[in-house]
């Protein structure tokens, strides 16, 4: 082996992801890459504790101002901390750090391959230094509220440890009548939004935060930057109190940025997109910056708390003092034991925090959620379910369907499908209680007493349950749906609406839950095993399978990778009694594939369908195939490149069942397939542009195989760009990019 010395060695390319692409999710997970930003705040800091690895998490910021969170691992996260940690270090931190990963808007380094460059002298840092504002340049950045641990290259304590032990603390008050710059630290809690006439962002440089002098034309900022468009920014004006005093404090741009995790540009766009673009409409989101948690009280402490809550004497606000309780993932709860709860009880605590509470506040009891729909009793250990079923007489259901008059009873039945009525799965009624409204479009006083302005939807729905031996219908009211569905006829009903559908008698999606279905799936020799006997042209009609040793999850159940057994259709008593049970009906029908359901098996092969037609045909150059004039059974290998945009966009109405193109889209007809249709509905026809590399051709995609490919219908597709304001046909759906390059 000999040194040599080359000349001319060319330096290190790298290829920088655009932190917008990250935000919006247009980069792919299994490809790493290069990544720089300045760093606008630390988030997170875990020491190197017994069974805890270090990690850093920083936000970075881009030059068009988008943050995104970037998480240092091990010893990436080490050689961060004793950079920053490093009192000699002062000013902004730009690091560069190649192949990075990349995961639900966030990024991280890899196990092994990545390199992190922290301000050194190399053309791209320094040059992304030189573009930063020069009051950013100078800044070091700070570490959040969250940051609350620290690993240090000289000291124990964190720099917001370390702030707050050598800063002066004031009250809210001096705090506010602060006139020049001071080291001082003060306790307050956001309350709510000071609403200004401006809203919650305003128009600014693409680089700095500055305002821009016209939101809709291009300038030259102060800065230097020239803005072809100036962006959103964050200005969000917010009452804070120590409960003595209350001020009005305003949350800049870079500051909301780096708590909401997000940039005024991107939450504007995503309002937009949802049709609102109102500055006065301030986004769900910005509740994160008022100081509110979710508190889960189980077992007795639940009880408690419930029976505190109904009891009718008490009124006006509750607080809760919780102790030892546990904190995770930014929500609290009791600990199963040691924990003590204590309810509006006459202590300095208690008292001394309600009476700091706004005047109105201390008057009004909580509401409850939607959500909200169980109860329990703080007098016993059981639910009300419970206590029910233990003192209920049990009867089959054909007992049940004869009682005459109210009896405590239980019975247990299977939900099957819905008895469609001819008023549809709701019906207009009171806001109050669920009696029907006379009229559904007019005004009108219930006999509960109240005034109802405009009725509102609430359910009735028919269902047919059996229990194996005889089959009724059951009518399942509005409170009782509610609680099973988790959400009002109300709220599902506008849901509908906002789709384009107002038709009682079609049934939302969500009502299956009122039936007893559950997704069950077999991996491996589980699944080629049910495929085979599902393959098989002798086995016909209703399919029964018995799963031993099943794993539940999430309301679905698999096979377990080893120790399950699975019987098909076997002659053993379990299985032929189920089967026995069924509706003749469906004993003799054999289930059918979803649209979902792309891939095929065979039960006597070990190939699948796509295999063994690979395997059966000739195989011809894309020039050949696209000469074929005859059927012919053939394959070729080519690349979709691009769409091939038609004057009728990427889809047209069509039969409800097969098809075919309805003569109008907006009229009923017969189709020739013998389906009378009332409403045409959008199918697939994309044209895109295919190559080998030698030569392009024009490919049409139609409804099947696009709606195979992308798992979802042209109807589904086409009424949510609905719901986001578009119509168009000529304008293409990013999900369609899914049939590129491919």
């Amino acid at each position: 082996m000999k040194a040599i010395e080359l000349q001319n060695i060319p330096p290190k390319g790298y290829f920088f992801k655009d932190f917008g692409e990250i935000l919006q999710g247009k980069c792919k997970t299994d490809r790493l890459e290069d990544i720089i930003g300045a760093v606008s705040e630390i988030n997170h800091i875990q020491s190197n504790t017994p069974g805890k690895k270090v990690v850093v998490s920083v936000v970075l910021k881009d030059l068009k101002g988008n943050c995104i969170n970037c998480n240092l691992w091990e010893i990436y996260g080490s050689k961060f901390l004793a950079y920053y940690n490093d009192p000699k270090n002062n000013g902004a931190i730009v690091i560069l750090l190649t192949h990075a990963m990349v995961k639900d808007g966030q990024v991280s380094n890899a196990w092994s391959g990545s390199k992190l460059l922290i301000n050194e002298d190399i053309p791209e840092i320094q040059d992304f230094m030189s573009k930063l504002p020069t009051n950013e340049q100078k800044e070091k950045p700070t570490q959040s509220a969250k940051s609350l641990s620290n690993w240090s290259g000289g000291s124990q304590y964190s720099p917001v440890e370390r702030f707050v032990h050598n800063a002066k603390c004031m009250s809210l008050s001096q705090f506010c009548k602060i006139k020049h710059e001071t080291l001082c630290v003060t306790v307050a809690t956001t309350l709510k939004f000071a609403v200004s006439k401006y809203g919650w962002f305003y128009y600014g440089c693409t680089r700095c935060s500055s305002k821009a002098p016209n939101p809709e034309k291009a300038y030259e900022c102060s800065c230097g930057q020239k803005v072809e468009q100036p962006i959103p920014r964050y200005k969000i004006e917010i009452y804070v109190s120590n409960g003595e005093s209350k001020y009005r404090f305003v949350f800049w741009d870079s500051k909301c940025a780096a708590i909401l995790g997000m940039t005024a540009e991107f939450m504007h766009n995503s309002m937009v997109e949802n049709g609102e673009d109102d500055p006065m409409v301030y986004p769900d989101e910005l509740e994160m910056l008022g100081n509110c948690i979710n508190c889960n009280l189980w077992e007795i402490y639940g009880s408690k708390f419930l029976a505190y809550y109904n009891d009718p004497k008490n009124n006006g606000a509750i607080v809760i003092l919780l102790t030892h309780a546990m904190v995770k993932d930014g929500q609290v709860s009791n600990a199963w034991s040691g924990s003590k709860l204590l309810i509006n009880e006459d202590i300095p605590e208690i008292q001394d925090f309600m009476s700091k509470l706004p005047t109105n506040e201390q008057k009004e009891k909580p509401t409850q959620s939607a959500k909200s729909l169980s109860n329990w009793s703080g007098d016993s250990q059981y639910s009300p379910v419970e206590r029910f079923v233990h003192n209920a007489k049990c009867m089959s259901l054909s007992q049940f369907c004869k009682i005459k008059h109210e009896t405590l009873c239980v019975t247990v039945a299977t939900t099957l499908k819905f008895a469609v009525s001819k008023y549809g799965w709701f019906y207009y009624g009171c806001t109050r209680c669920s009696s029907k409204a006379p009229n559904p479009e007019k005004a009108y006083e219930c006999s509960c007493g109240q005034k109802v302005e405009q009725p509102i939807p609430r359910y009735k729905i028919e269902i047919y349950v059996s229990n194996g031996e005889s089959k009724y219908r059951f009518v399942f009211w509005d409170s009782k749906c509610a609680a099973i569905l988790g959400m009002t006829a109300e709220f599902m009903h506008n849901s509908m609406v906002e789709n384009g559908e107002d038709d009682p008698m079609v049934y939302p999606d969500e009502l299956e839950m009122l039936d007893n279905c559950i997704n069950c799936n077999l991996w491996e020799i589980y699944g080629s095993k049910f495929l085979a006997y599902y393959n098989d042209p002798k086995n016909n009609g209703a399919i029964v399978i018995l799963l031993t040793h099943a794993m539940v999850k999430d309301g679905q159940v698999s096979n377990a990778w080893s120790g399950s057994k699975l019987l098909i259709n076997e002659d053993i008593p379990e299985i032929q009694d189920f089967m026995s049970k069924l509706p003749t009906n469906e004993q003799k029908e054999k289930p059918t594939q979803s649209t979902k359901s792309l891939s095929n098996w065979s039960g006597g092969s070990q190939y699948s369908s796509v295999e063994r037609f690979v395997h059966n045909a000739k195989c011809m150059s894309l020039s050949q195939f696209c000469k074929i004039k005859h059927e012919t059974l053939c394959v070729t290998v080519a690349t979709t490149l691009k769409f091939a945009v038609s004057k009728y966009g990427w889809f047209y109405y069509g039969c409800t069942r097969c098809s075919s193109k309805a003569p109008n889209p907006e009229k009923a007809y017969e189709c020739s397939c013998g389906q009378k249709v009332e409403q045409p509905i959008p199918r697939y026809k994309i044209e895109i542009y295919v190559s080998n590399g030698e030569s392009k051709y024009r490919f049409v995609f139609w409804d099947s195989k696009c709606a195979a490919i992308l798992g979802m219908t042209a109807e589904f597709m086409h009424n949510s760009m609905v719901e986001n304001g578009e119509d168009d046909p000529m304008v293409y759906p990013d999900e369609l990019e899914m049939l590129l390059n491919n």
